[in-house]
């Protein structure tokens, strides 16, 4: 066996037990972490697509390196290895700061307070980042390139769903949110392709009542009203609701980047037949505009809490920037966005609806809940 066979099977296996006494450590949080929080794993088959994972990359890895059986120039070498060294300290070093809250598996456990201390400091995720940086140096340093490239790729896809069930489960039941919303997930200089495929989600929701009534019970709804008066004296209020609704949006690095809802003119429902075929044919004119459309003027960051943002409503060919204020809410895996806003007739370019007796008022109220 030549010096670099046994350097590089020394290093590789250097991780081999290191890993293996994670999983002892693991083994015995989680113990103490059933017997005295009554922790309750979630999802199992996370954490063994996990180990699975993991125990590729090292088969792959010793088949190549073997195969290759060299490494780069000293320089590069000292480089890599520093690097790993690094690694190793901010790995440990997290471990540390979890104490025995620190598992392999996902564990959901009520009524704990997050604190962060040491590389938490900065980062939401420093253990993921080294595994990250580990699954690029090693096989790197002994120029294992398809390991390296492969393994990377799947691991960015790994990690995505990983750090979502983790985030998920400790967001619905800590103050998780409200301390690390501004803190980044990992290092954006170093991992711009992870964050493209990791934070990025366009997503399309869409919601189908068959009439007024099922709409109006819908925890989901899309919600206008305002008032008539009659002869200038008798004041009645009406309202109606979306039966049809499409949004679209995308959050990137914790922002709503893009929000797009549409309403088919013709999945408005007041109720009243007579009044949706005049608002159809007359005031809308959904044959010639099928769709109305309102659309976020500008990214808006998914924090739980009260705020003011525009929207831009388009109805017929008039666009409408109106002032929307909403709230959101984190429900377990979900956020529940709920508002209000107000519609200008004169503005929109829309005729009274009403009949010669009667005039409504100028402002339509609009109201929403959005779960996303």
């Amino acid at each position: 066996m030549t010096v670099n066979v046994f350097i590089l099977n020394g290093i590789i296996l250097f991780y081999i037990i290191q890993r293996i006494s994670e999983i002892f450590l693991s083994k015995k949080n989680e113990k103490w972490l059933r017997e005295n929080l009554n922790a309750i794993e979630v999802n199992p088959k996370e954490s063994l697509r996990m180990r699975v994972f993991h125990t590729l990359w090292f088969i792959a890895l010793i088949t190549e390196a073997n195969i290759k059986r060299e490494f780069h120039s000293p320089l590069v070498t000292s480089i890599i290895g520093l690097l790993l060294i690094l690694g190793l300290i901010v790995r440990f070093s997290s471990m540390r700061e979890l104490k025995q809250f620190w598992t392999i598996k996902i564990f959901s456990m009520k009524g704990q307070e997050v604190k962060k201390g040491g590389f938490y400091r900065y980062l939401r995720h420093p253990n993921y980042l080294v595994v990250i940086v580990e699954f690029i140096l090693i096989p790197l340093l002994f120029k294992a390139y398809l390991t390296m490239i492969l393994f990377s790729i799947l691991n960015l896809f790994v990690l995505k769903e990983r750090i979502k069930l983790e985030e998920d489960t400790i967001m619905s039941q800590t103050n998780y949110t409200a301390l690390f919303a501004k803190k980044k997930r990992l290092i954006p200089f170093l991992l711009t392709l992870l964050l493209s495929v990791h934070t990025a989600k366009a997503t399309e929701v869409s919601s189908h009542h068959k009439d007024f009534n099922e709409a109006k019970k819908s925890e989901s709804f899309i919600k206008f009203g305002s008032t008539s008066t009659k002869l200038g004296m008798i004041t009645s209020t009406f309202e109606g609701y979306a039966k049809d609704a499409s949004v679209n949006y995308d959050i990137v690095n914790d922002q709503i980047t893009h929000l797009e809802v549409k309403i088919p003119s013709k999945g408005i429902d007041t109720d009243n037949g007579s009044r949706n075929e005049r608002m159809y044919e007359e005031i809308l004119e959904a044959n010639k505009y099928p769709v109305i459309t309102a659309t976020l003027a500008k990214a808006v960051p998914v924090v739980e809490g009260e705020k003011t943002v525009d929207m831009i409503f388009t109805i017929r060919d008039n666009k409408i920037t109106r002032p929307v204020k909403y709230n959101i809410k984190r429900v377990g895996a979900k956020y529940l966005i709920t508002g209000t806003s107000s519609i200008s007739l004169k503005e929109a370019k829309i005729k009274d609806p009403s009949i010669v007796i009667a005039t409504v008022r100028d402002l339509f109220d609009l109201s929403f809940a959005i779960s996303l």
